[in-house]
């Protein structure tokens, strides 16, 4: 074993008792800090998890769930969109894996900070049981496509 790898296996991180309390306050202190800078920067502490993840733009709900529906009778909801980013985002379009599923017309863009909807548009066509997914894509550069799920039972 060289020099090098036994220093390194006797390496330890002495901190000494009466410093530890000190540095457990500092690591509250800048997660206070951290945390409450995302949340006055998203204005919500819902958004504060998706903006230090460092995605701009949060779908809510994730999944949407329709229970009772009819075979060919539309039904529809809406997912709220919000940018978190500090720069406009374009949704351009989805990938769905129904044809029985539409959304809004694309593309459709989003200012900092803003709010949109997503409505969604549901025509089943056969009765049981759903799940299905949806990508929704954005003009973020490295941002992969938001993944929605929309699941419920037709009669």
């Amino acid at each position: 074993m060289s020099d090098l790898e036994q220093r390194i296996k006797g390496f330890r991180l002495s901190i000494p008792k009466s410093d530890f309390g000190l540095l457990l306050l500092s690591l509250v202190v800048l997660f206070v800090l951290v945390v409450g800078f995302a949340w006055i920067r998203t204005g919500s502490p819902t958004l504060v998890w998706p903006w230090l993840q460092g995605l701009h733009v949060v779908f809510e709900p994730r999944e949407l769930v329709f229970d009772g529906l009819t075979v060919g009778k539309v039904r529809t909801s809406k997912f709220r969109v919000t940018n978190i980013s500090s720069s406009n985002v374009t949704l351009l379009g989805i990938e769905s894996s129904c044809a029985c599923i539409s959304l809004d017309q694309f593309p459709k863009s989003i200012e900092p900070g803003g709010v949109g909807t997503l409505d969604v548009v549901l025509q089943p066509r056969a009765a049981g049981t759903f799940h299905r997914k949806v990508r929704v894509f954005t003009d973020v550069e490295g941002e992969p496509p938001a993944l929605l799920t929309i699941v419920g039972t037709v009669n």
